[in-house]
């Protein structure tokens, strides 16, 4: 077992096991480590870990049930990532499926003027220039249930009442 614990955790796993004591057994304890499974790959255990004997304080048993976590912390990864990427200095704004406004970055309030609290909860229309027709939305709104993005020239009003061209992409 301590063989595949990935060596940047090994230490510290060990020495958490041999201070568990049976008393510490009645809460829950759990672990979470790297280890390397035995076809050399790397996953993410949960480990719940309880003293089933302690014959002197330099012999236990231990007993573990370990649940694999790896796709639970990959997703945490990847939000991680998103969160950083979302602080970028590119403007970037989130919204539902409707065009109701959940986000935005602080670049998107530097670039339009406009503060989270003016756009969220809004309709993106609320930055709608007047500079494209019908058509123009229609073949946006059918790029994106076709292709699930869309990417152009869009002329967007900004909150002191100017137009600005953005590269948009959906």
């Amino acid at each position: 077992w301590e063989e595949h614990i990935h060596p940047l955790d090994r230490q510290k796993i060990i020495e958490k096991c041999e201070n568990l004591s049976p008393e510490s057994s009645n809460a829950p304890n759990f672990l979470e480590y790297r280890m390397m499974n035995i076809k050399g790959e790397l996953v993410y255990i949960r480990d719940y870990i309880s003293v089933i004997e302690a014959k002197n304080e330099n012999s236990k048993s231990l007993r573990g049930i370990f649940v694999d976590i790896t796709a639970e912390k990959m997703k945490e990864e990847q939000l991680k990532l998103a969160a950083i990427a979302f602080e970028a200095s590119e403007a970037m704004v989130i919204t539902d499926s409707k065009g109701i406004i959940v986000k935005i970055n602080k670049a998107f309030s530097h670039v339009t003027g406009y503060s989270a609290k003016e756009c969220v909860g809004n309709n993106v229309s609320l930055l709608k220039s007047g500079n494209h027709d019908k058509v123009f939305f229609e073949k946006m709104w059918r790029d994106l249930t076709k292709r699930f993005h869309w990417q152009g020239v869009i002329s967007d009003k900004l909150k002191s009442g100017g137009i600005h061209e953005f590269w948009l992409a959906i």
